[in-house]
């Protein structure tokens, strides 16, 4: 719901881009068939990825566990052309696999579930001008 010049509140279309429509569909369906990285016994899966931000350690068996990581505890951000991690706001680049490659700034154990308590992220900018409101609602979601 949007606000006019009058201050009447008006309601707002939402428009989500056909891209992303079929990009959240492949997901909900990729995570049906796979369980989300843990067997249908509550267990993890040999290969379930580590969900600590920039991570690459795989599950292997029950030691993987007890495998010490190196992870961004904070949340990516692009601005203006640069990427970096908002817990490492003097690391920046320009280049996107350069940003998938800084290394850590925490140490800490891997991680192999999804914590459902943990709130997701999403950075969203808005901006006005000639009488429209144009909204954009990023969020980084990794689907492997």
């Amino acid at each position: 719901v949007g606000e006019d010049v009058a201050g009447d509140l008006v309601p707002m279309p939402v428009v989500v881009s056909a891209s992303a429509k079929s990009a959240l569909e492949k997901a909900i369906k990729q995570r049906e068939e796979q369980g989300e990285g843990e067997g249908g016994d509550g267990k993890v899966k040999v290969g379930t990825q580590c969900k600590n931000n920039s991570c690459t350690k795989c599950y292997a068996d029950e030691g993987s566990l007890e495998q010490e990581c190196q992870y961004h505890p904070g949340a990516p951000v692009f601005h203006e052309g640069y990427k970096y991690w908002s817990c490492c706001k003097k690391k920046k680049t320009t280049d996107f696999s350069e940003f998938l490659s800084f290394t850590g700034c925490t140490r800490g154990t891997c991680v192999f579930t999804d914590d459902p308590t943990k709130k997701k992220k999403a950075l969203c900018r808005w901006a006005v001008g000639s009488g429209v409101m144009c909204v954009c609602v990023c969020v980084c979601v990794c689907v492997c």
